[in-house]
């Protein structure tokens, strides 16, 4: 799942209500994940790939997910990076518990050389610099999918490879294994912590009108 979203402008909404970072980069992938579990638990080998930001998230503020009381595109941006953690942590935590089901990765792919900077708000000339740029600098497209495909296929990443626990959950470019800082991990493992924010999220979903089942 990789639809991401970065606006540099003032705060915006869905038609829903919803803030639209949150909406695209996390609550979109919260609800198609949970509407595919029952499906994910009764295959042999299914997996979960999250393309955003493994990893590298920022601050979270479960009772303020859409950071209607202050917002910037950086804080969004960092916010929807941590939620996606949250959510790849406590689902691949829950079904480890149980002994069975989906295997769960986020992986932050780098800067990939893609026409995203037309649609993030920013001027059309500064645009188009951006783009430049982003084809010096950035990684190839193909690249980027390797990295998935590999994630979603290659035996070493299956739910019953002697490996897995030992890859983690969060991946960077070409799979290297992000070092989290002791405060960022803290956060992923405060069930209290993170329990606010899975509560937030489905008190979300259900004043949208999208149940989960």
């Amino acid at each position: 799942m990789s639809a991401g979203h970065v606006n540099v402008g003032s705060r915006k909404e869905t038609r829903e209500g919803l803030e639209m970072t949150f909406a695209l980069n996390y609550l979109s992938k919260f609800v198609v994940t949970n509407r595919l579990l029952p499906s994910l638990r009764r295959a042999s080998d299914a997996r979960v790939v999250y393309v955003l930001a493994g990893g590298n998230g920022g601050a979270l503020e479960p009772d303020d997910l859409q950071l209607s009381k202050s917002f910037s595109f950086v804080k969004a941006a960092g916010a929807s990076g941590a939620l996606v953690d949250v959510l790849t942590k406590r689902l691949a935590d829950e079904h480890k518990a149980s002994g069975s089901g989906p295997s769960f990765y986020h992986v932050f792919p780098g800067v990939v050389n893609t026409s995203n900077v037309y649609s993030m708000g920013l001027p059309r000339p500064v645009a188009f610099v951006a783009s430049l740029a982003m084809g010096l600098l950035g990684r190839p497209v193909v690249q980027a999918a390797d990295d998935v495909f590999r994630l979603a296929s290659a035996a070493e990443f299956a739910a019953s490879a002697p490996e897995k626990d030992e890859h983690g959950l969060f991946f960077h470019a070409g799979l290297a294994q992000p070092k989290l800082d002791a405060a960022y991990s803290a956060k992923l493992a405060d069930d209290e912590l993170t329990g606010r924010v899975w509560a937030a999220s489905l008190e979300t979903v259900t004043a949208v009108g999208a149940p989960l089942a």
